[in-house]
C-alpha cells in the first residue's frame, strides 16, 4: 500500500516537472466529439474546464488530471485569444508532458448558440419535467434541463425568466 502510494506521488512529481518541449509554457490539446474532432494539437495558452467538482484551470506542466465535466464553457487562451465552447459534458484527460484531451458528448462555439432556442429549450423542459409520469421522463426532462440552463449561463442570459 505504501509503495503504491509512494509511486503515485513520484509519478506526480515527475509530471509537475517542466517539460523539454521548445515553448515549455504552452500545452497541446485536442477536443473531440463522438461524431467530430473540433481540433486536434492545438498549442495553446491555458484551458478552464467546467469539472463536475468545480471550474478549473489548467496550464502547462500541469499535473495528471482525469476530470469527468459538467454541462458549461471550456475557454481555450491562445495567441492572446479566449475562444469559449458550450459543452453538454464529457471528460478532460490532462496527460503528462503539457498534453490535453477534451471528450465532450457534444459541443460547440458559445457564439452558435441561439439564445431564443435555448430559453425555448428550459421552457420546453421545464414542462416535460413537471408532467413527467416516470422517473425515466422525470430524469430525461432533468438531463435535458440542466443542459439548457447550463446554455443560459454561457451566453449571460437568465433561465429563471420566461422565453
Amino acid at each position: 500500500m505504501l509503495r503504491r502510494a509512494a509511486r503515485s506521488f513520484l509519478r506526480a512529481a515527475e509530471a509537475a516537472t517542466p517539460s523539454t518541449t521548445a515553448d515549455a509554457s504552452k500545452m497541446r490539446v485536442n477536443m473531440t466529439l463522438p461524431h467530430e474532432t473540433l481540433f486536434a494539437d492545438r498549442v495553446v495558452e491555458q484551458l478552464t474546464v467546467p469539472g463536475s467538482e468545480g471550474v478549473f484551470g489548467v496550464s502547462a506542466n500541469h499535473v495528471p488530471v482525469v476530470a469527468r465535466m459538467k454541462p458549461g464553457v471550456v475557454s481555450v487562451v491562445s495567441g492572446g485569444r479566449d475562444e469559449k465552447y458550450f459543452v453538454a459534458g464529457g471528460f478532460a484527460f490532462v496527460h503528462r508532458g503539457s498534453r490535453v484531451d477534451i471528450t465532450a458528448v457534444d459541443a460547440c462555439k458559445v457564439e452558435d448558440l441561439d439564445p431564443a432556442a435555448v430559453k425555448s429549450g428550459v421552457s420546453q423542459y421545464k414542462k416535460a419535467f413537471e408532467s413527467a409520469t416516470n422517473e425515466v421522463e422525470r430524469e430525461k426532462a432533468h438531463i435535458a434541463l440542466s443542459v439548457h440552463q447550463a446554455m443560459c449561463y454561457a451566453i449571460g442570459v437568465d433561465p429563471n425568466v420566461a422565453a
